[in-house]
């Protein structure tokens, strides 16, 4: 099971190198022009909703923290696109079986593909879309309970798999190196197993913050 992940994200990494190689060949093109700036990068809040909590004795929950991304535009509409975020959530229910002790849930994702933007001359904002492949690596805690004794420790468990992001934002320029991110919002598909035997998370994802281009 995990030669077959790794193998998929080594396909996966490969699309990836490949799309960035065309974005960069694409650059020369953009080095006559001043006020072309092919470098971003941006730290945003992240709020992240997903329909499958760990052991699944919930349906839903809500998680937040940050997300940092780096991208290279090899023309004002192309882009490759990196990006990491982490996200967590505490005092989770925990499953029966163990008492229902609270669970302690932390997500990490890493995002890799392409971007293409829409800029309109003269305006301040600028609308993209991106579909980005990765992995996302799942850390937590259950507290146990015990009849006789009450609290019986905790179990720690982890787990990794391919991720998929599909979605878009919306920058405003505020100066030349400065943008605000408005909005993004993605959809997150991933298949991090649980105690209750599901295999499939659903992932709503809002980030806002900030943009440096140069």
């Amino acid at each position: 099971m995990k030669q077959s992940m790794i193998v998929k994200f080594a396909s996966t990494v490969l699309a990836i190198a490949g799309t960035m190689s065309f974005v960069t060949t694409a650059a020369h093109a953009q080095k006559g022009s001043d006020s072309f700036q092919p470098y971003e990068g941006a730290v945003t809040f992240t709020y992240d909703y997903t329909t499958k909590a760990p052991g699944s004795p919930t349906s839903s929950v809500n998680l937040i923290g940050g997300s940092g991304s780096v991208a290279y535009y090899g023309s004002p509409r192309l882009a490759a696109v990196a990006d990491y975020s982490q996200t967590y959530k505490n005092n989770l229910p925990g499953p029966s079986f163990q008492g229902g002790g609270p669970v302690s849930l932390r997500e990490s994702t890493y995002l890799f593909g392409p971007r293409v933007s829409f800029p309109k001359a003269g305006s301040k904002l600028t609308p993209y879309a991106q579909a980005l492949l990765g992995l996302t690596h799942d850390t937590g805690s259950a507290a146990q309970t015990s009849l006789f004794s009450g609290y019986g420790g905790t179990q720690d468990y982890t787990h990794s798999t391919i991720s998929f992001g599909v979605g878009g934002g919306l920058d405003y320029k505020v100066k030349k190196h400065i943008t605000f991110r408005v909005v993004q919002l993605e959809y997150v598909l991933n298949t991090l197993p649980t105690t209750a035997g599901n295999t499939k998370e659903n992932n709503i994802r809002v980030d806002t913050g900030l943009v440096v281009r140069f």
